[in-house]
């Protein structure tokens, strides 16, 4: 009889299936809510006046000192530069300005 006691109280320990559950539930909420905020972070597109590699790597420097600076895309052809980020357009225009370069904002996708 013993026995039978150490397995139902092995049994009462664990979680019930609603709570097993609700735990399945939140976690599923919080890697949607991850996914969400990653998909909709803006992507801003600035038109840079670049002539050279070392005019691209300073830019590149410089957006890399921001955390907040998720990808940065250049285009040398186009004189584009396309930053994704949580930073508003004005934020990572001002950063841009830092290298010299003469910068304009193009648009936010």
């Amino acid at each position: 009889m013993l026995h039978n006691h150490e397995k139902t109280t092995n049994i009462s320990n664990q979680p019930t299936s609603k709570q097993a559950k609700q735990s399945i539930k939140s976690t599923t909420q919080e890697l949607q809510w991850t996914t969400t905020d990653q998909s909709i972070m803006p992507t801003h597109v600035f038109n840079v006046a670049m002539a050279c590699d070392g005019c691209s790597g300073a830019v590149q420097r410089v957006l890399k000192k921001l955390p907040e600076v998720e990808d940065i895309s250049i285009d040398m052809a186009g004189q584009t530069v396309t930053v994704v980020t949580s930073l508003s357009s004005d934020a990572v225009l001002e950063q841009i300005k830092k290298t010299g370069k003469e910068t304009s904002f193009k648009e936010t996708k």
